[in-house]
């Protein structure tokens, strides 16, 4: 099914499995790398699209930090460099995978609702057009690696298949409040995941993240702080929040999903599907279908489950060359809690009946901490 395009984007997919990112024209002969998650686009580094004074056209990383082997050579024959069309077959110098840059792009249907159902977690893909959300709820069931492992690989098919669409775009809403307390050998199972078989498609669907979570009692402080484990080792690049109700995360998304929302719209009326925008709407407006009512605190059957040590999460940095530190004290608070610039996390809080997003952000006096991010490979500061 062929994609409608908006004006002048270009689709360079990758061969093994159709992974497609999208160039828009920024000036004459380049094109800019635009789907890529909000926090990106803000920072320095992007690819472009360009062509160089010999006639060829190459994919490279434009910033200060871009690397030396940034460049995706292109291999043409020498009579389609001379008419000048950046269309064609792309090669990374660094893995040897080759890609193709086309000017129509085209995706089969997925279905909507898709659901996986574990017996400590259900997970629910819904959509309108290419505006697609996914909501995990928790349940208070012990994990096991054998049951994450079978998830896992089921979420990543469906986010594969997302990421093949063009304009396809992702908000995820994970409701945490009955989770039980996952195991460290849990933990670096998902960050493996992340850092080597899913991040990449994370990177080019997610635009935010809502967590919903009113920790209350041992085993909510627990779930808590192992979720800002995580955040600290791995942060996203698109805007993430823990707020204590499904309608603060609605309100938290709204702002978020407007953007690509308006997209959608257009691309329904130019594609000639209609004008009617109600269903759009409808979605962004309404809480997550799992969770009708706000979330509060409630007394739960706590399953015995062992608690993480301090030992076991101060070793968490061996899940994978390159992974950062983690911080010492696994028990800060959410006030002290520290982020990179660039990776901001909103945490909702009660302040006089109102809701307020506290920006935390890492400050240190003179200088600039510098972490690779969590999904892309880069490091913004």
């Amino acid at each position: 099914m062929a994609t409608s395009a908006d004006d002048g984007d270009l689709f360079l997919t990758r061969d093994k499995d159709n992974l497609c990112f999208v160039f828009s024209p920024i000036d004459q002969n380049r094109w800019r790398a635009s789907r890529v998650p909000q926090l990106k686009k803000e920072s320095e580094c992007r690819d472009v699209l360009l062509q160089t004074p010999s006639g060829d056209w190459v994919v490279e990383e434009r910033g200060p930090k871009a690397g030396p082997d940034s460049s995706w050579r292109r291999l043409v024959p020498s009579e389609a460099v001379a008419n000048g069309s950046p269309l064609g077959v792309y090669k990374r110098p660094d893995d040897g995978s080759t890609f193709q840059m086309r000017d129509i792009s085209s995706a089969s249907s997925f279905a909507s609702p898709t659901v996986i159902k574990k017996d400590f977690v259900t997970v629910i893909f819904e959509s309108v057009g290419d505006v697609w959300k996914m909501e995990n709820t928790f349940h208070n069931v012990t994990v096991t690696d054998a049951k994450l492992g079978e998830l896992l690989a089921e979420v990543k098919d469906v986010l594969m298949a997302l990421a093949r669409r063009p304009y396809c775009v992702l908000f995820i809403y994970t409701s945490a409040q009955n989770a039980a307390v996952a195991g460290m050998t849990q933990i670096k199972q998902f960050m493996n995941w992340i850092h080597n078989e899913a991040g990449i498609f994370m990177y080019t669907l997610c635009r935010g993240h809502a967590i919903i979570l009113k920790p209350t009692g041992y085993f909510g402080m627990a779930v808590l702080n192992l979720i800002k484990m995580v955040q600290r080792l791995m942060p996203p690049p698109w805007p993430d929040a823990i707020v204590p109700s499904a309608d603060a995360a609605v309100e938290f998304m709204r702002p978020l999903r407007k953007e690509y929302e308006d997209l959608e719209v257009a691309r329904r009326k130019r594609a000639g599907i209609g004008s009617d925008d109600s269903d759009i709407s409808a979605q962004s407006t309404t809480a997550p279908s799992a969770w009708t009512n706000s979330i509060a605190p409630e007394k739960n059957e706590e399953v015995p489950q062992s608690s993480p040590r301090v030992e076991d999460v101060k070793n968490i940095d061996k899940v994978s060359p390159g992974s950062p530190a983690v911080a010492e004290d696994v028990q800060s608070t959410v006030e002290d809690e520290k982020r990179p610039r660039g990776h901001n996390v909103n945490i909702f809080t009660e302040e006089e009946g109102t809701m307020r997003v506290v920006d935390l952000q890492l400050e240190e006096s003179g200088s600039t901490a510098v972490r690779p991010c969590g999904v892309c490979s880069c490091s913004l500061v």
